[in-house]
């Protein structure tokens, strides 16, 4: 699938990636994850090919289940190009199939 028609499908799957507020032009969101993830997550994508992956700037309060109940955590959005997102899947693709 060329990087166009991967971009249309993910605008159909996942359209609130492309909503989100804090987005810049050509980014996508990722997700809010606890800030500690969030950053963890952030360099990860950066050495997986996503040098744009950034914390967005506002905090967030993420949900987490614990054992029989839920509480809230101080979170980041996270946020990457999404040319290089991508990219980044392809080259997944390619490592799985051999």
């Amino acid at each position: 699938m060329n990087p166009s028609q991967q971009e249309q499908r993910m605008r159909e799957d996942y359209p609130f990636m492309f909503s989100h507020p804090g987005c810049k032009p050509g980014e996508v969101w990722i997700g809010d994850q606890m800030l500690e993830f969030a950053c963890i997550n952030v360099q990860i994508y950066k050495r997986a090919g996503c040098p744009s992956a950034r914390l967005g700037e506002d905090e967030v309060m993420v949900t987490v289940q614990l054992r029989n109940r839920k509480e809230l955590f101080p979170g980041r959005s996270v946020f990457v190009n999404l040319k290089e997102l991508i990219a980044y899947g392809e080259k997944q693709e390619k490592a799985q199939m051999g």
